[in-house]
């Protein structure tokens, strides 16, 4: 069973009106909690979305979970926050004031334990999320931007029982997670995985496998 929620957030902690997607697998219940940031967009693609879904990422996210035996779970998909009239401050901060102060608690039950999943610009994003959520189980970047930057931001880092996967692919013009990994501060476990064939567009992650197999990398964190 899965069920589908637009959230929309009149005043978000960015500074602007912005939404997310809130997907439910399983029955209801306690659920572990993925939050997935993606890349930087437009602010005319990020108006156009609060009348869409995220399809593409939901498809890669419910074949893994159908694969990974967690009896339920909550998607959010967040998109990365475009550029306002002006620049924001400690927007790293601000975005995890959004997701846990005004997306977190739009869920029923506490989540039992939490999972992160960014792409590109998403991956600082979702970097500094998991190091100062205690109850962070589990990161996976691809094509991540920023990630190191953001790590460095996470003083000290809070998770407890965390592990975390990089991926990039051959032709991705973005960091080496096999250079990025030794620079992570080490409550992050980083495991630089093999490259694979492609791009940086998420189209060419998600062909190859990376998309599902960050989001089971995840799940699997959360059994």
């Amino acid at each position: 069973m899965t069920t589908h929620e637009k959230w929309i957030i009149d005043e978000s902690a960015m500074g602007l009106r912005d939404f997310a997607d809130r997907y439910r697998f399983g029955g209801e219940g306690p659920a572990p909690f993925v939050h997935y940031t993606g890349g930087s967009i437009t602010w005319q693609a990020h108006q156009e979305r609060f009348q869409t879904e995220p399809t593409a990422i939901v498809n890669e996210f419910r074949g893994a979970w159908e694969r990974s035996g967690v009896p339920r779970v909550d998607l959010v998909v967040s998109s990365a926050p475009p550029p306002g009239k002006a620049p924001r401050p400690e927007p790293l901060e601000s975005f995890l004031e959004y997701v846990m102060d005004q997306l977190v608690p739009k869920v029923a039950e506490k989540p039992t334990g939490y999972g992160f999943v960014g792409y590109s610009l998403g991956g600082s994003f979702a970097t500094y999320l998991a190091g100062v959520t205690v109850r962070a189980r589990g990161l996976a970047v691809f094509g991540g931007a920023g990630v190191v930057e953001a790590a460095r931001e996470v003083r000290p880092v809070l998770a407890k029982d965390l592990a975390t996967a990089l991926f990039r692919n051959e032709e991705d013009p973005l960091q080496d997670p096999a250079t990025a990994a030794p620079q992570l501060p080490p409550g992050y476990h980083p495991r630089a995985m093999a490259r694979r064939a492609g791009a940086h567009p998420f189209a060419e992650y998600a062909s190859n496998g990376t998309v599902a197999d960050a989001f089971a990398f995840v799940l699997g964190r959360l059994r």
